[in-house]
């Protein structure tokens, strides 16, 4: 895996998407609908249960045979390059930064993703419009 993507947040979702807009018919493609129900439930209580009655073994199974295909690493590094990482990179030039502030900027979006600035949402975004 080339970044935490998780079935709560959607971005795991949309990683699958991909890859199966890329290769249809791919190990994956399947649990489209449960990644769905377990992204439109969002974070909370419910997530881990949510995800081992829609996902489970059969998911962690197919997701290792997907680890294998070239495919599917390039969608994963162009997902997380999209979304987290130049988005990342661009605020740590806009803002100044050298290396160790970039990294803390690539850090922080991976870790709360990206969001809206001044919201509260505890986004890279709301955190880096605060700061």
């Amino acid at each position: 895996m080339v970044a935490g993507f998780t079935s709560a947040t959607g971005d795991l979702l949309e990683v699958v998407q991909s890859y199966a807009s890329t290769k249809p018919g791919n190990v994956l493609a399947p649990f489209i609908p449960g990644l769905t129900t377990c992204a439109n439930a969002g974070m909370g209580g419910t997530a881990s249960t949510l995800a081992n009655t829609n996902l489970g073994t059969p998911f962690k199974t197919a997701w290792a045979t997907a680890a294998a295909d070239t495919v599917f690493q390039t969608v994963q590094i162009n997902y997380r390059n999209q979304v987290y990482w130049t988005p990342a990179f661009n605020a740590a030039v806009a803002d100044g930064l050298g290396n160790l502030g970039l990294a803390l900027y690539y850090d922080t979006s991976i870790n709360h993703g990206p969001g809206v600035p001044n919201s509260g949402d505890g986004s890279f975004d709301d955190i880096r419009s605060r700061t």
